[in-house]
């Protein structure tokens, strides 16, 4: 014990500790001095962390939000502890290289919210959405604080709703008045009627050629379908 507390301070040691062989159940240096009967413990090896297996039925919601490149469908299912579990979005056809990034994008957030982690599955949800806010692309839509700049920035902002951190976004109202004008069939036009400033005026043929016959593309795909010298026009904006 004497070389043990010398060798410490030559060795410039701020502190030492001695223990006696066979003092402790478990100790850290055992050197095999005399025999033992009894085999010394060994500690059982920890388990390895596994991903979260998941239940026959979740309760979830689905969100519909529009992005630059269509309209998507998230889906966030919760577990029974009310914790955000699976994500799954939807744009486009199966079989497209849209919906192949979509569902990337929900494959990748539902395992980091399986994986085992000291983090809750909010907290990490929270890391989630500051990755995937505001990251660009070229067809941005809507304007002010309604613009979506991407698929990632439009998940991330559906996320953070479901979470309570942002509000949902408003959407246009509907009236009953424009809603019946709708489904109201218009009077008095008929297959063929082009749309010119919201009236109905007699125009003749001669005048509607001469107007194809300027069109840049030469009138192509526009050729009138009556073959009278005057026709109905239905004219509009």
């Amino acid at each position: 014990m004497a070389r043990a507390y010398r060798l410490a301070w030559e060795l410039g040691c701020l502190g030492i500790t001695v223990f006696r062989d066979g003092c402790k159940g478990e100790q850290v240096l055992n050197i095999g001095v005399g025999k033992k009967d009894k085999t010394p413990a060994v500690a059982a090896p920890m388990g390895q962390p596994v991903i979260k297996p998941r239940p026959r039925g979740l309760k979830g919601s689905t969100y519909r939000t529009q992005t630059p490149i269509g309209t998507a469908w998230i889906t966030i299912t919760e577990n029974d502890e009310h914790e955000p579990f699976e994500v799954f979005v939807q744009v486009g056809k199966g079989g497209s290289d849209t919906m192949a990034v979509a569902e990337s994008l929900g494959r990748l957030i539902s395992l980091i919210l399986r994986l085992p982690s000291p983090l809750s599955a909010q907290r990490r949800l929270e890391e989630v959405i500051s990755q995937l806010a505001r990251i660009g692309g070229g067809q941005p839509t809507g304007f002010g604080p309604d613009k979506i700049l991407s698929l990632p920035d439009a998940l991330s902002r559906t996320l953070a709703e479901h979470i309570g951190e942002v509000k949902p976004l408003p959407e246009a109202p509907v009236s009953a008045a424009s809603a019946q004008a709708d489904r109201r069939p218009l009077q008095g036009v008929r297959p063929g009627d082009v749309r010119v400033r919201g009236r109905l005026q007699e125009v003749p043929l001669v005048r509607l050629q001469r107007v194809l016959i300027s069109h840049p593309d030469g009138g192509a795909g526009c050729r009138p379908r009556h073959d009278s010298d005057r026709f109905r026009a239905r004219l509009g904006g």
